[in-house]
C-alpha cells in the first residue's frame, strides 16, 4: 500500500504543494510581523516627537532629509501666542544669546562647560511655541 501512495502522482503533487504553501506562509508571516514591528516603532517615535520627549532631527540627518534643507518659516510673532506651550527644537543656524556660565543666578547643574562638556551643540536648541514663531 505504501508503494501505491508513493507512486500516486496526485499524492506527490499534494505533498509538493503543501511544502510550497508552508514556505509561502512562513514568508508572509515574517513580512507581516516585521512590518507590524516597524509601524509600532515609527508610531512610538512620532508620538514621542509630538510631545517633545524625543527629537527626530538626529534621525533625519542619517537619510536624505536634513534640517538645513528644510524651508525656514518666517519669524513673525503673532498676538495672542501662548509662549509657554511649545517644545525645544534643534536649529543649526541659531546664534542664541551669549551664554555666560559665571552668572550668579545659573544653577551649577547648568554650567555645562564647567562640568566638563566639550561641545557647544547644546547652544543650538531654541524654544518653539506651537502655532507661532519667535523672532
Amino acid at each position: 500500500m505504501e508503494t501505491l501512495m508513493s507512486h500516486n502522482p496526485s499524492h506527490r503533487s499534494s505533498l509538493c504543494s503543501f511544502h510550497y504553501l508552508r514556505r509561502d506562509s512562513i514568508i508572509s508571516h515574517f513580512l507581516l510581523i516585521s512590518t507590524s514591528i516597524f509601524l509600532v516603532i515609527l508610531s512610538c517615535l512620532v508620538f514621542l516627537d509630538a510631545f517633545g520627549v524625543f527629537q527626530l532631527h538626529p534621525l533625519l540627518r542619517l537619510g536624505y532629509l536634513s534640517f538645513s534643507s528644510m524651508p525656514k518659516q518666517s519669524a513673525v510673532v503673532e498676538e495672542g501666542c501662548d509662549y509657554s506651550n511649545g517644545r525645544w527644537v534643534y536649529d543649526e543656524d541659531y546664534q542664541g544669546l551669549h551664554y555666560k556660565e559665571d552668572c550668579p543666578f545659573l544653577d551649577p547643574g547648568f554650567r555645562c562647560q564647567q562640568n566638563g562638556r566639550k561641545d557647544l551643540d547644546y547652544q543650538k536648541w531654541r524654544w518653539q511655541p506651537f502655532g507661532c514663531d519667535l523672532p
